[in-house]
């Protein structure tokens, strides 16, 4: 039920070849990086992702972690997530945008859009890795894995944090 995928770790054995996949020629768009797993609990500071609006199912996150699955998702459309410090991100995105989400994370990331809502997983006790598509977000870099590539700027919603318990920057004037 579970997918075997080439340089996943399951316990000591790492999958090496299977079928038409061998270690010398794994298949286009298949080369994952581990970001975090339950292996690997440490937690990326913020990941970037690609929007597909043609969403497929991930390779390693079931419909039971990621509610963000295989369908047709908005071209053009208002992203809005919370990290775990209640912080709002709200991107306007099309079709192959990019995007930078800054953590701390939540076991799971919620993502409201036009029409509706979807969540993926983020506490790493499943694989979060480069190259997977989760619904329309495409994992392309987070920790030591990928390249952050250019990115859309958040929306400005007309607040901005000055200061905080977290964030302890003092404002000269207000």
């Amino acid at each position: 039920s579970a997918p075997l995928v080439t340089n996943d770790q399951i316990g000591p054995f790492k999958m090496l070849a299977g079928n038409e996949c061998n270690g010398d020629n794994p298949p286009v768009d298949q080369e994952f990086c581990e970001i975090c797993s339950s292996d690997n609990k440490d937690k990326p500071d913020s990941l970037a992702l690609q929007y597909i609006p043609a969403g497929v199912n991930s390779q390693f996150q079931d419909s039971k972690k990621a509610s963000c699955r295989a369908g047709t998702y908005p071209t053009t459309t208002r992203l809005t997530m919370e990290n775990k410090n209640g912080i709002r991100q709200t991107f306007d995105v099309t079709a192959g945008d990019n995007i930078t989400i800054a953590g701390p994370f939540s076991a799971e990331t919620t993502f409201t859009y036009d029409g509706g809502d979807c969540y993926i997983h983020t506490s790493c006790s499943v694989p979060l890795v480069t190259n997977d598509q989760i619904g329309p977000f495409k994992v392309v870099a987070g920790n030591e894995c990928g390249t952050v590539p250019p990115a859309v700027p958040p929306t400005t919603e007309g607040t901005c944090e000055i200061c905080s318990k977290d964030n302890k920057d003092k404002p000269e004037f207000l």
